[in-house]
Order: C-alpha cells, then structure tokens, then sequence
C-alpha cells in the first residue's frame, strides 16, 4: 500500500470526525449566518479523553513528540483524576521525559509516584521478557496487572505502550497486531484501558493501515476520531489465519456501501444547510424586532436592522462591543450579569424588562427574551437575544396599574365584602372577602344575579331596595345569604348607585358586613347574662350598656375602637363620648327606645376617640333589663374603613376620568431664554406659586437659589445644544420648607425644553431603609447567639443561622434541604412534628421548652407561621431556640439564695433575741456576785469569795461568748455597716497598747512598738481596734511571764502591713490550717470562745485586706494583717 492511500484513509477518519454528524449553525460577524469549525487542540482532546471509560481502546497516530506528549499528558491526566491506576510502558521515551511533560500540565508527580498510582516500565520489563514477545504471555500479565489494580483499591488500570520496539524485528514482533486484536477481545469485559503509540514517520504504511484497522478509536492530528474502518478482533484474525469467508466479504461489502450512502446524505445535508441559512439570514434581516447574536464573551457578533431602529447604532457601531460599552446603563449591570450566568449556564430562555441607551442620549425601556445557542455536543456557544421598545406602553401600564393596585388593595384587604352589579341587578365584581363569606369563587359568582345567592324571603327585600338605589338614593338594608354549602349568612348592605359620564344609572356598588355573630350575641344577651361575659368581650364590636344616661357597662372592643380605658368610661354619661354633632340625635333616641316609642335599631354616628378624632361607628340598639331595671343595650360596629371604600368608589371614576388629561408629576415649560410658558397645577401645589406668578418669568427670577437654578439652566441649555433628552437629579425646597429630591426628565423642543421631575425622595429613603433593614435583620439573625432556622411542613431546613450550624456541628451545605430528624433522635423529632402541626393547623405561633435528652440543656422554643402574601396560608415556620439552661440554674440559684437569706434572716433574729434574754440576766448575775464579792452586803468566808469569783468569771466568759456569737451572726449576714473614714493607724494601734499595758503588766511581759511613719487609712476605727485588741490579748494570753510582745507596721507598695509577735507557746503545725475557722481553740485548757480570730479574719477581709499566722511550736507566733491604702469600689 503506498503512502498516499494511508493519507487518505486518515483524512476519511479526520473527514467523518469533522462533518457528522452536522454541526449546529452559528451566526457570524456581517449580519451572515456561516457554518463553525475549529482546528483539533490539545484542550479539546484533553476533554474528548476525559470522557474515555473501561474497555476503549485508541491508538495515537502521532507526527511529533508534541502530538504524542498532548495525547499522553491528557490520557494519563484523566485516569489520575478518574483514580486509576496508570501504567506506561517506555521503549524510545524516557521516565524523566514524560514527567516533565505531566508537571508542565500542573500534575504532582511526586505525589503519584510516591503512592504508585504512577508507575514506568521499560518494555523488556514488560513485554519482551526472556527476549521475545509472546500475545497469549502478555495478555495474561495485562489481566494480573488489573487485578492487582483492583485489589489496592482503584478504580481501574489504565496503560500507556510505546511501540516502536516491534520495529527492531526481535523474536515474536511480527505477532505485534495479534496481541493488538487478542486486547480488542479483552478490553469490553474489563475494567481497562489502553492507548497505542506509533509514529507515523517511522512505521510503514501498510503497518499504520493495519493499526487502523486494529483500533476502535484513532488519534490523528490531535483529534480523538471514532474509526469507521475498524474490524472487529474475530474478522481480522480470521483474515490473518486466512480464513476469510462470504460472511467477512459481505460485512466489508456493507460497509463501503454504508460509507457511500452516508457521503451522499451528507452532501444533502449541506445543502439544507444553505438554504436554511439564507432563510435564516432573510428572516433576521426584516424581523421587525431587534435580534441580537453575542457570543460567549458577550460581544456583538450579529446586529440585524431593527435593532438599529430600535437603539440608533449601526451594524457597524455594535460588532465587536460589550453592551457596557454602549447601551446598557451602569445601575443594572449587576442585574444583567445575573441574567448572562443563567444563560451560559444553559437557562433556555431568560425573559427581562431593561433600560437601554440609546445613540441620541435617550433613555428607553425594552423586553428581552434571551435563548442560549448550543454547539452539536450540547456546550453553549453564544446567545441569540430578541427585544422591542416598550417604553411608551410602560408608561401607559405603569400608571393604569398604580392607580389600580391602590383601588384594588383597598377592597381586596378590607374586612367587608364588596360586590358591584350592572343595571340588571347581574353581579360584574365581588371582592375576596365576598367569596370567602359565602363560599363561592369569582368565577362562580360573576355573571349571576345577586338574588341567586339569598333566602326567598330575602328577595323581596332587595328588589324594593334597589328599585330605590336606582332612583338615586343610598340605602342600608339587611340580607339573609346562602352559602354554597347552604348556611345562612346574616349581612347588612350599604348599597349606593353607579352613574354613568352622562348621568344615566348603569349600575350600584354594595358594602357587604357579615352580622351573623351579632345576631347570635343578641339572641345570647337576650337568653341569659350569664353567657353575655365571654361572648361580648370576645366580639369584634364595641358593645355598651347605658342606664340612667349613665354607662355602666363598655367591652374591651370598644376601649380598643376609641382608646380610653373603661375605668375613664364607666360611670360617665354617655353622651360625652358622642361627637358632638350627632348628640341631639343620639339622646333623642335612646330616650323615645326607653320610652316604648319605635326608633331605627340600626342607624349611623360618629364617636369620640381619646385623641379627639371621630370615629364613624354603626349602631344597633335595643331596650334589655339589666340589674333589674330597664337600660339601652348597643351593639357598635367601627366602619372607618367601610367609609373609605365607599369614599374611593365614588371618585373612581372621576379619577379615571381626569386620569388621561391629569399629569400628576411636575411639568413646565421654558422657552430657550429660560422664561416660563406653562406651569403646571402640580408645580403649584409642590411650589405655592401660582401660575400667573410664573408665566413670562425668567428661571433665575422665579428661583434666585443661584447654586442649584444655575445648575439646572445647565442641563436645559444643554439638552437645547445638542438635541438630546437627558435627565438629572436637583434637591428642590417646597413651600413648607421640606427639602425634596427631584427626577428631572428634560427634552428639548423647537421652542424650547419641556421638563417632567417626579418626586423621588421617598424612593431614595425607602430605598436606603431597605438596605439598613436588610443588613440589620442579616446581621442579627448571623449574629445571634440563638439558633434560628426555618422549617417546611416535611420538617425541612430552608435557612439556618450560624448558632444552629455550631449546635449540629455541620456546614450549611450539609443542613440546608436535610429535614430535623436526620439530626435529632425519634423522640424529638415527633415533639417537633406535633409543634410544627399545631402552627400550620391554628396559623398561630407556639411557645414551648425543650429539655436536650442527651446534654440536658434547656431550651425555650418559638415557633412562627411563615405565611403567603397574598393566601394567607401558612407556608413555613421560623423556629427561635433560646438556651435558657443557664436562667433555670440561676432561678434556682435565686430560690436557694432566698432561702438561705431567709434563714439567715431567722437566724439573726433569733441570736438577738437569745442574746437579749441572756444579758440581761447575766448582768445581774455579775453586778450581784460583785456586790457579794466586795462585801457591801456583809461578811464572807474565803471559800465563798473564791465561789464568788467563779460565778463572776464564768459570767463574764458567757457575756463574752453570747457577743462573739451576735457579732459573728452580724458579719456573716452583712448587716454590719462599717462606716469607713480617714485614720492615723498609728495613733489607733498606741491607743490599744495603752489599754492592753496594765495586762501585761500582772505579768510582767514588756510591749515593745516599731511603728513607721504611716499614711492614712480608709476603715471603721472601732471595728479594727477589735482586731488589734484581740492579735494583742492573745499575744499577751499564750506568753509566759516575763516574755515579750512587739507590734510593728509598715508601708509595703499600696498596702499597709500590721505584724504582732510574741514568745510565747507557739502552735502546733497540724492546727494551723484551722487557725481563722469558727470555734477553733489550739489550747482547750485555756478559756475562749474559738471565734476571736475568725472575726479578726471576717473584719480585715472586709476591708479589702488579709490575715495569716506564722509560728514555731515553743518558740512563739507572729500574726500579720494588710490593710489596703486605696479601696476599690464595690
């Protein structure tokens, strides 16, 4: 086989590749439609190899080491990613050749090689072991290695063969594409995959030819080709064998038949092509709505003519732009790139409403329908656009609509039902709460007659009323209606007339009240007081009772209707609270109802409410017994709001009428000498200068503000200049002094610049506000230390907070569509199904606490209805967890501390009164064995002196301890105020020596001093002369006769440091820890308390200081004491 037949089967594999199946058209630059291409790369291959599975089997045909490394790079870099194990088997290649080539593709070389995902044979290693080939050898070790692959956990073998070794003629090498077909019958039924490489300037033609044949799947010229010349393993093995029989002839025979018969029908199939294309291009070109082509980099690539109309930039002018660029403003940007990421994202069709420039400076409003375009494989390639100028029907919409939507959220949202009728009495509209009150749909009420929905004797009523309400008058009438469910409805109407523009009736509006409860609470209230309680203050209307003029009873509707309380209404008289117009009227007919004579029930007045307004209220009175005697029974109704539908129902139309030659924004006129021509009735209100103040005036004559005028003549005389619309913003100050921010919409004329300026201030506020309350409400649920989340009714999170994410201990990604059981246990999960049930059932939130079964927190739950706008039904619910674990251990910390301060408390007063009761006889005691002692009433023997002195020290011992144990009670119960004030230390510690030398004395112990030079102390001189008195007494008490007693004090840094050392016994180590404990005595032989130094320890503490003890058994012991020179505040 020559060369040039291997070239042309190639370019037939490369051929197919490229044209079949047809590509997907794709516009080009000019207006044209044309066909794309693009030349083979080596990120196209890298992506046609990363779709490669088990089983294929490709050879690479390759020219250079750049085509080959592309193919291999990309081949191996898949199965790396995929987690395969890769083997390449080198012969003319290098180990350190082919990682260069993986690490300039980004891949971590070390990283594989060290796990041995990556592994490199030389082909004797593999193939040519013993020194020849062997197929049936090689496929076995092929099999071995996927095991082995499998076993250590990957998800495949991928393998890699350089095959220039057959080329050296070694033994076995002419069975080279044996071993090829015996893969071919191996790889389907494996996890493996193999790529062959051959160069095509070493191996021969006919090699190459027989190398095609051998391989699913070719590379040529970088491109990944599905071989349409393959031959299957059996066919080509029996060829080699020389078994070729009419089966394999026939196959062959097909296939150049089904070759031929694909080349035609690609042949007709360009040729549709072109046909379609120049239809496609006749249509964009005279499509009467702008059609764009962009391409992936939103780029012009196609610009038909109606989009030059439409924008006023030529073909010329917008290929190769950005929109930004040109015609999109820089506000809705942000807007825009969300609508391009959904459409190469793949969003099929993306529907906008945009301002765009235009070329003349103008502003327009356009509708875009936007369609992604894709390539043959599915990728998207660009974006074909299609828009039209809407600017004007806007406008049109934008102003029939606001003043709609007001009319319609009035009567949507009121309490009342409302329905309107034709002359006929045939019903042309009723309102939600119409439907809702008798069942029906719209669908099902409009077009029906209104007596079609009332009781028979109903009927009557109606038919007399509105032959009245057709006459011109207003009428006020009760209906018993039907439900579709056949209740009957009790409702009072409030009918008016409808007149056409030239006076001629042409229909009647009706306010419709549900008074079925009212019935019911009057047949109540006339049936038993015992039942009135609950019924009248759970109504939805006020509800009085008047006797003696007096009112004696108001429910808690009414104090909710007027605002005042009903202690500020009982007892009254009632006719204070009448506005003042309707009192004659109201009096006159309670007094005539009392009287027997017959009066209206129902008629209308007006109340008046705590802040002086008055309410328009609808009566229905009636005379009941009360407490025995006769008193006015009345039911009133607030119908505030009834009375502003009716109020806008009767200027709708006026409205609508004036609503074409109304401009209800700002509009003047200003010739080009900036002198006012039409001033219109808003700049008159906005301004408070009237039109014949302005008109023939200069601009600067009208306005002097120099600063803000000059500015806008600025943007007049340009717009005059340039023939161009342009708007601006100007801060403009109103008759009442209010600074407001004005729209201004300039466009130039002949004579001049007509100017339309909305006010937009309260768009810029609301605007700002929203943003505040957007990041204050995201930040404050981020930020909470709550958990907060939102469930659907399946129990799903919707949104969570940071709190929640911590608690669960998972991301946001691992929460959000996951439902609550998934991370709670059986039990709470039915606790939160039972809440969650009762909040979609009632429509009310829930408050419950929820104790963690495992952690045992406490938790205090709310959970609120999340409802629709406009149904009204519950959608979601948002769920509040507080950890309230720590406010119930300090509840019950309160409680405890309450019960120990009581019994503190307890104990105080019965130390006092113990303490009380046994001075008091214990001074006697004293006093009289005293008076026993000293003889004063008569002689003593000396064994009753020594007695005497007994009962008297033992006296004195139990005074002691009974005001140790009271002065012990006081400290620990805080009740002892110390009164803190500025004292010489050193004065106080001389004063208590001098008192304690006469004991040591009877001992013969000297008191020695070293007192420094001191500043003054904060504390309460009597309660630290306690403290000295006791260190020293104790110093004097545990010395022995003729020993010694020091007492020392210094400055130390910001503290003062008192010291008393004696030589006396000292103490036991083991006692010391016990030394300021209550009751502890080192010495039981000797006479104390045991609470000395514990109130030295309570007193010094308290005044911000310390106490401790030092001491050597035997040797003696020297007590110190701190006291602080500046106290901190408590």
């Amino acid at each position: 086989m020559k060369v040039s037949e291997n070239r042309s089967l190639e370019m037939r594999i490369l051929r197919k590749k490229e044209h079949w199946p047809p590509q997907t058209p794709t516009f080009g630059g000019g207006g044209k439609i044309r066909n794309g291409s693009s030349e083979g790369s080596s990120t196209e291959l890298s992506k046609e190899l990363e779709k490669t599975s088990a089983g294929e089997h490709i050879c690479c045909i390759y020219r250079n080491k750049k085509e080959r490394n592309a193919a291999v790079v990309s081949f191996l870099l898949a199965g790396l990613k995929n987690n395969e194990k890769c083997l390449y088997v080198m012969d003319e290649s290098t180990e350190a050749e082919i990682l260069r080539a993986l690490q300039r593709a980004g891949v971590n070389v070390d990283e594989h090689l060290g796990s041995k995902q990556l592994e490199f044979l030389r082909v004797e290693e593999a193939y040519l072991r013993d020194g020849y080939f062997d197929p049936e050898r090689t496929v076995a070790l092929v099999k071995q290695a996927e095991a082995a692959a499998l076993a250590a956990g990957y998800r495949g073998l991928r393998g890699i063969a350089e095959a220039s070794w057959s080329l050296r003629k070694l033994p076995g090498s002419e069975k080279q594409l044996e071993y090829e077909a015996r893969l071919n019958e191996l790889l389907p039924q494996s996890r493996i995959s193999a790529m062959c490489l051959y160069s095509e300037r070493k191996f021969p033609p006919k090699t190459l030819l027989d190398v095609i044949y051998m391989h699913p799947k070719v590379i040529l010229r970088g491109q990944l080709c599905d071989n349409p010349n393959y031959i299957r393993p059996g066919d080509y093995l029996a060829r080699m064998r020389g078994e070729v029989t009419q089966a394999v002839y026939e196959k062959v025979r097909e296939s150049i038949i089904d070759r031929v018969r694909l080349e035609k029908e690609r042949r007709l199939a360009q040729e549709q092509i072109k046909r379609n294309q120049e239809y496609l291009q006749l249509i964009f070109d005279r499509m009467p709505i702008g059609m764009i082509v962009w391409d992936r980099e939103f780029k012009v690539r196609t610009w038909n003519p109606a989009a030059t109309k439409i924008l006023g930039f030529t073909e010329e002018e917008a290929l190769g732009k950005h929109p930004y660029d040109f015609m999109v403003p820089k506000e809705i940007r942000p807007r825009i790139d969300e609508v391009w990421n959904r459409l190469l994202k793949g969003d099929m069709t993306a529907y906008s409403v945009n301002e765009n420039l235009t070329k003349d400076g103008r502003v327009i409003v356009c509708e875009w329908t936007n369609t992604p375009l894709k390539d043959a494989e599915g990728k998207v390639v660009g974006v074909l656009s299609m828009f039209q100028d809407v600017t004007e029907r806007q406008r049109a919409e934008e102003a029939l609509r606001a003043s709609e939507e007001r009319f319609r959220i009035l009567v949507e949202t009121m309490n009342e039902g409302m329905s309107v009728t034709d002359e006929n009495g045939v019903i042309t509209y009723v309102n939600n709460r119409l439907c809702e009150m008798l069942g029906y749909s719209k669908e099902e009420m409009i077009g029906r007659r209104v007596v079609d929905f009332v009781d028979s004797e109903s009927r009557r009523t109606f038919a007399e009323n509105f032959a009245r309400i057709k006459k011109g008058e207003r009428r006020i009438y009760e209906l018993v209606r039907v439900r579709k469910d056949g209740q009957l409805v009790h409702t009072l109407t409030a009918g008016a007339p409808i007149f056409d523009a030239d006076g001629r009736f042409s229909g009647s509006f009706a306010v419709v009240t549900d008074i079925t409860e009212l019935k019911r609470i009057e047949k109540l209230l006339r049936e038993g007081e015992e039942k009135y309680s609950t019924i009248v203050e759970k109504g939805n209307d006020g509800i009085v009772i008047v006797q003696d003029e007096l009112l004696k009873f108001v429910n808690s509707k009414l104090c909710e209707i007027n605002g005042f309380s009903a202690e500020e209404m009982v007892g009254k008289p009632f006719i204070d609270f009448v506005s003042p117009g309707f009192r004659k009227l109201v009096f006159e007919r309670y007094k005539k109802r009392l009287s027997g004579v017959e009066v209206p029930s129902r008629y209308e007045f007006e109340i008046l409410s705590k802040d002086g307004r008055s309410i328009p209220v609808e009566a229905s009175a009636s005379v009941i017994e009360y407490q025995g005697r006769p008193a006015d029974l009345a039911i009133l109704r607030d119908i505030s709001e009834r009375k502003k539908a009716e109020q806008v129902l009767r200027e709708s139309e006026r409205k609508y009428r004036e609503l074409a030659d109304s401009i209800t924004d700002v509009f003047y006129v200003l010739d080009k000498e900036m002198r006012f021509t039409y001033w219109n009735r808003t700049c008159e209100q906005l301004t408070g200068i009237s039109a014949k103040d302005v008109l023939g005036k200069h601009l600067l004559e009208v306005f002097p503000d120099r600063e803000r005028t000059r500015r806008a003549v600025k943007f007049y005389q340009e717009a005059i200049e340039t023939g161009r619309p342009l708007t601006f913003e100007n801060e403009y100050q109103t008759k009442d002094g209010e600074k407001v921010v004005l729209e201004s919409h300039v466009y130039p004329t002949r004579e001049g610049v007509s100017v339309f300026a909305k006010d937009i201030t309260e768009r810029q506020r609301m605007e700002k506000e929203l943003r505040e309350s957007e990041e204050r409400y995201r930040s404050l649920v981020e930020s909470s230390e709550d958990m907060i989340y939102m469930l659907d009714k399946d129990l799903r999170y919707l949104s969570v907070n940071d709190a929640l994410l911590k608690s669960l201990g998972a991301s946001r990604d691992e929460v959000i569509g996951k439902k609550y059981g998934d991370f709670h246990s059986p039990q709470e999960t039915r606790e939160m199904r039972k809440k969650v049930d009762e909040v979609f059932r009632t429509g009310r939130a829930v408050r419950h606490e929820h104790r963690h079964p495992k952690s045992h927190q406490v938790f205090f739950r709310t959970l609120s209805p999340v409802k629709g706008p406009a149904s009204g039904k519950v959608k979601a619910i948002t769920v509040v967890s507080k950890d309230i674990t720590e406010y119930r251990r300090a509840m019950e910390e309160a409680k405890t501390a309450r019960a120990e301060a009581a019994a503190a408390k307890m104990k105080e007063e019965f130390l006092t009164m113990v303490s009380h009761e046994l001075k008091g006889p214990l001074t006697s005691i004293i006093s009289f064995a005293q008076l026993l002692s000293d003889e004063k009433l008569g002689k003593l023997s000396e064994k009753q002196k020594e007695s005497l002195k007994i009962i008297i020290q033992s006296s004195q011992q139990l005074r002691d301890l009974v005001d140790s144990l009271l002065a012990v009670s006081r400290l620990e119960s805080g009740m002892v105020k110390f009164k803190m004030r500025k004292l010489q230390l050193r004065d106080l510690i001389l004063e208590v020596v001098k008192k304690l030398e006469p004991l040591a004395a009877l001992k013969k112990i000297s008191i020695s001093q070293n007192l420094s030079e001191l500043p003054l102390v904060k504390a309460d001189r009597e309660e630290l002369a306690k403290v000295l008195t006791n260190l020293l007494d104790n110093a004097i008490k545990y010395t022995a006769p003729g020993g010694r007693v020091t007492i020392e004090s210094k400055k130390e840094g910001g503290r003062v440091i008192v010291k008393v050392t004696d030589t006396g016994v000292g103490i036991a180590p083991g006692d010391m820890p016990k030394l300021f404990t209550k009751f502890f005595r080192a010495e039981k032989s000797r006479p104390g308390s045991g609470l000395g130094l514990y109130i030295c320890k309570m007193i010094v503490e308290a005044h911000g200081g310390k106490i401790w003890a030092k001491s050597r058994l035997g040797k003696g012991s020297t007590f110190f004491f701190t006291l602080p020179l500046k106290r901190r505040s408590h």
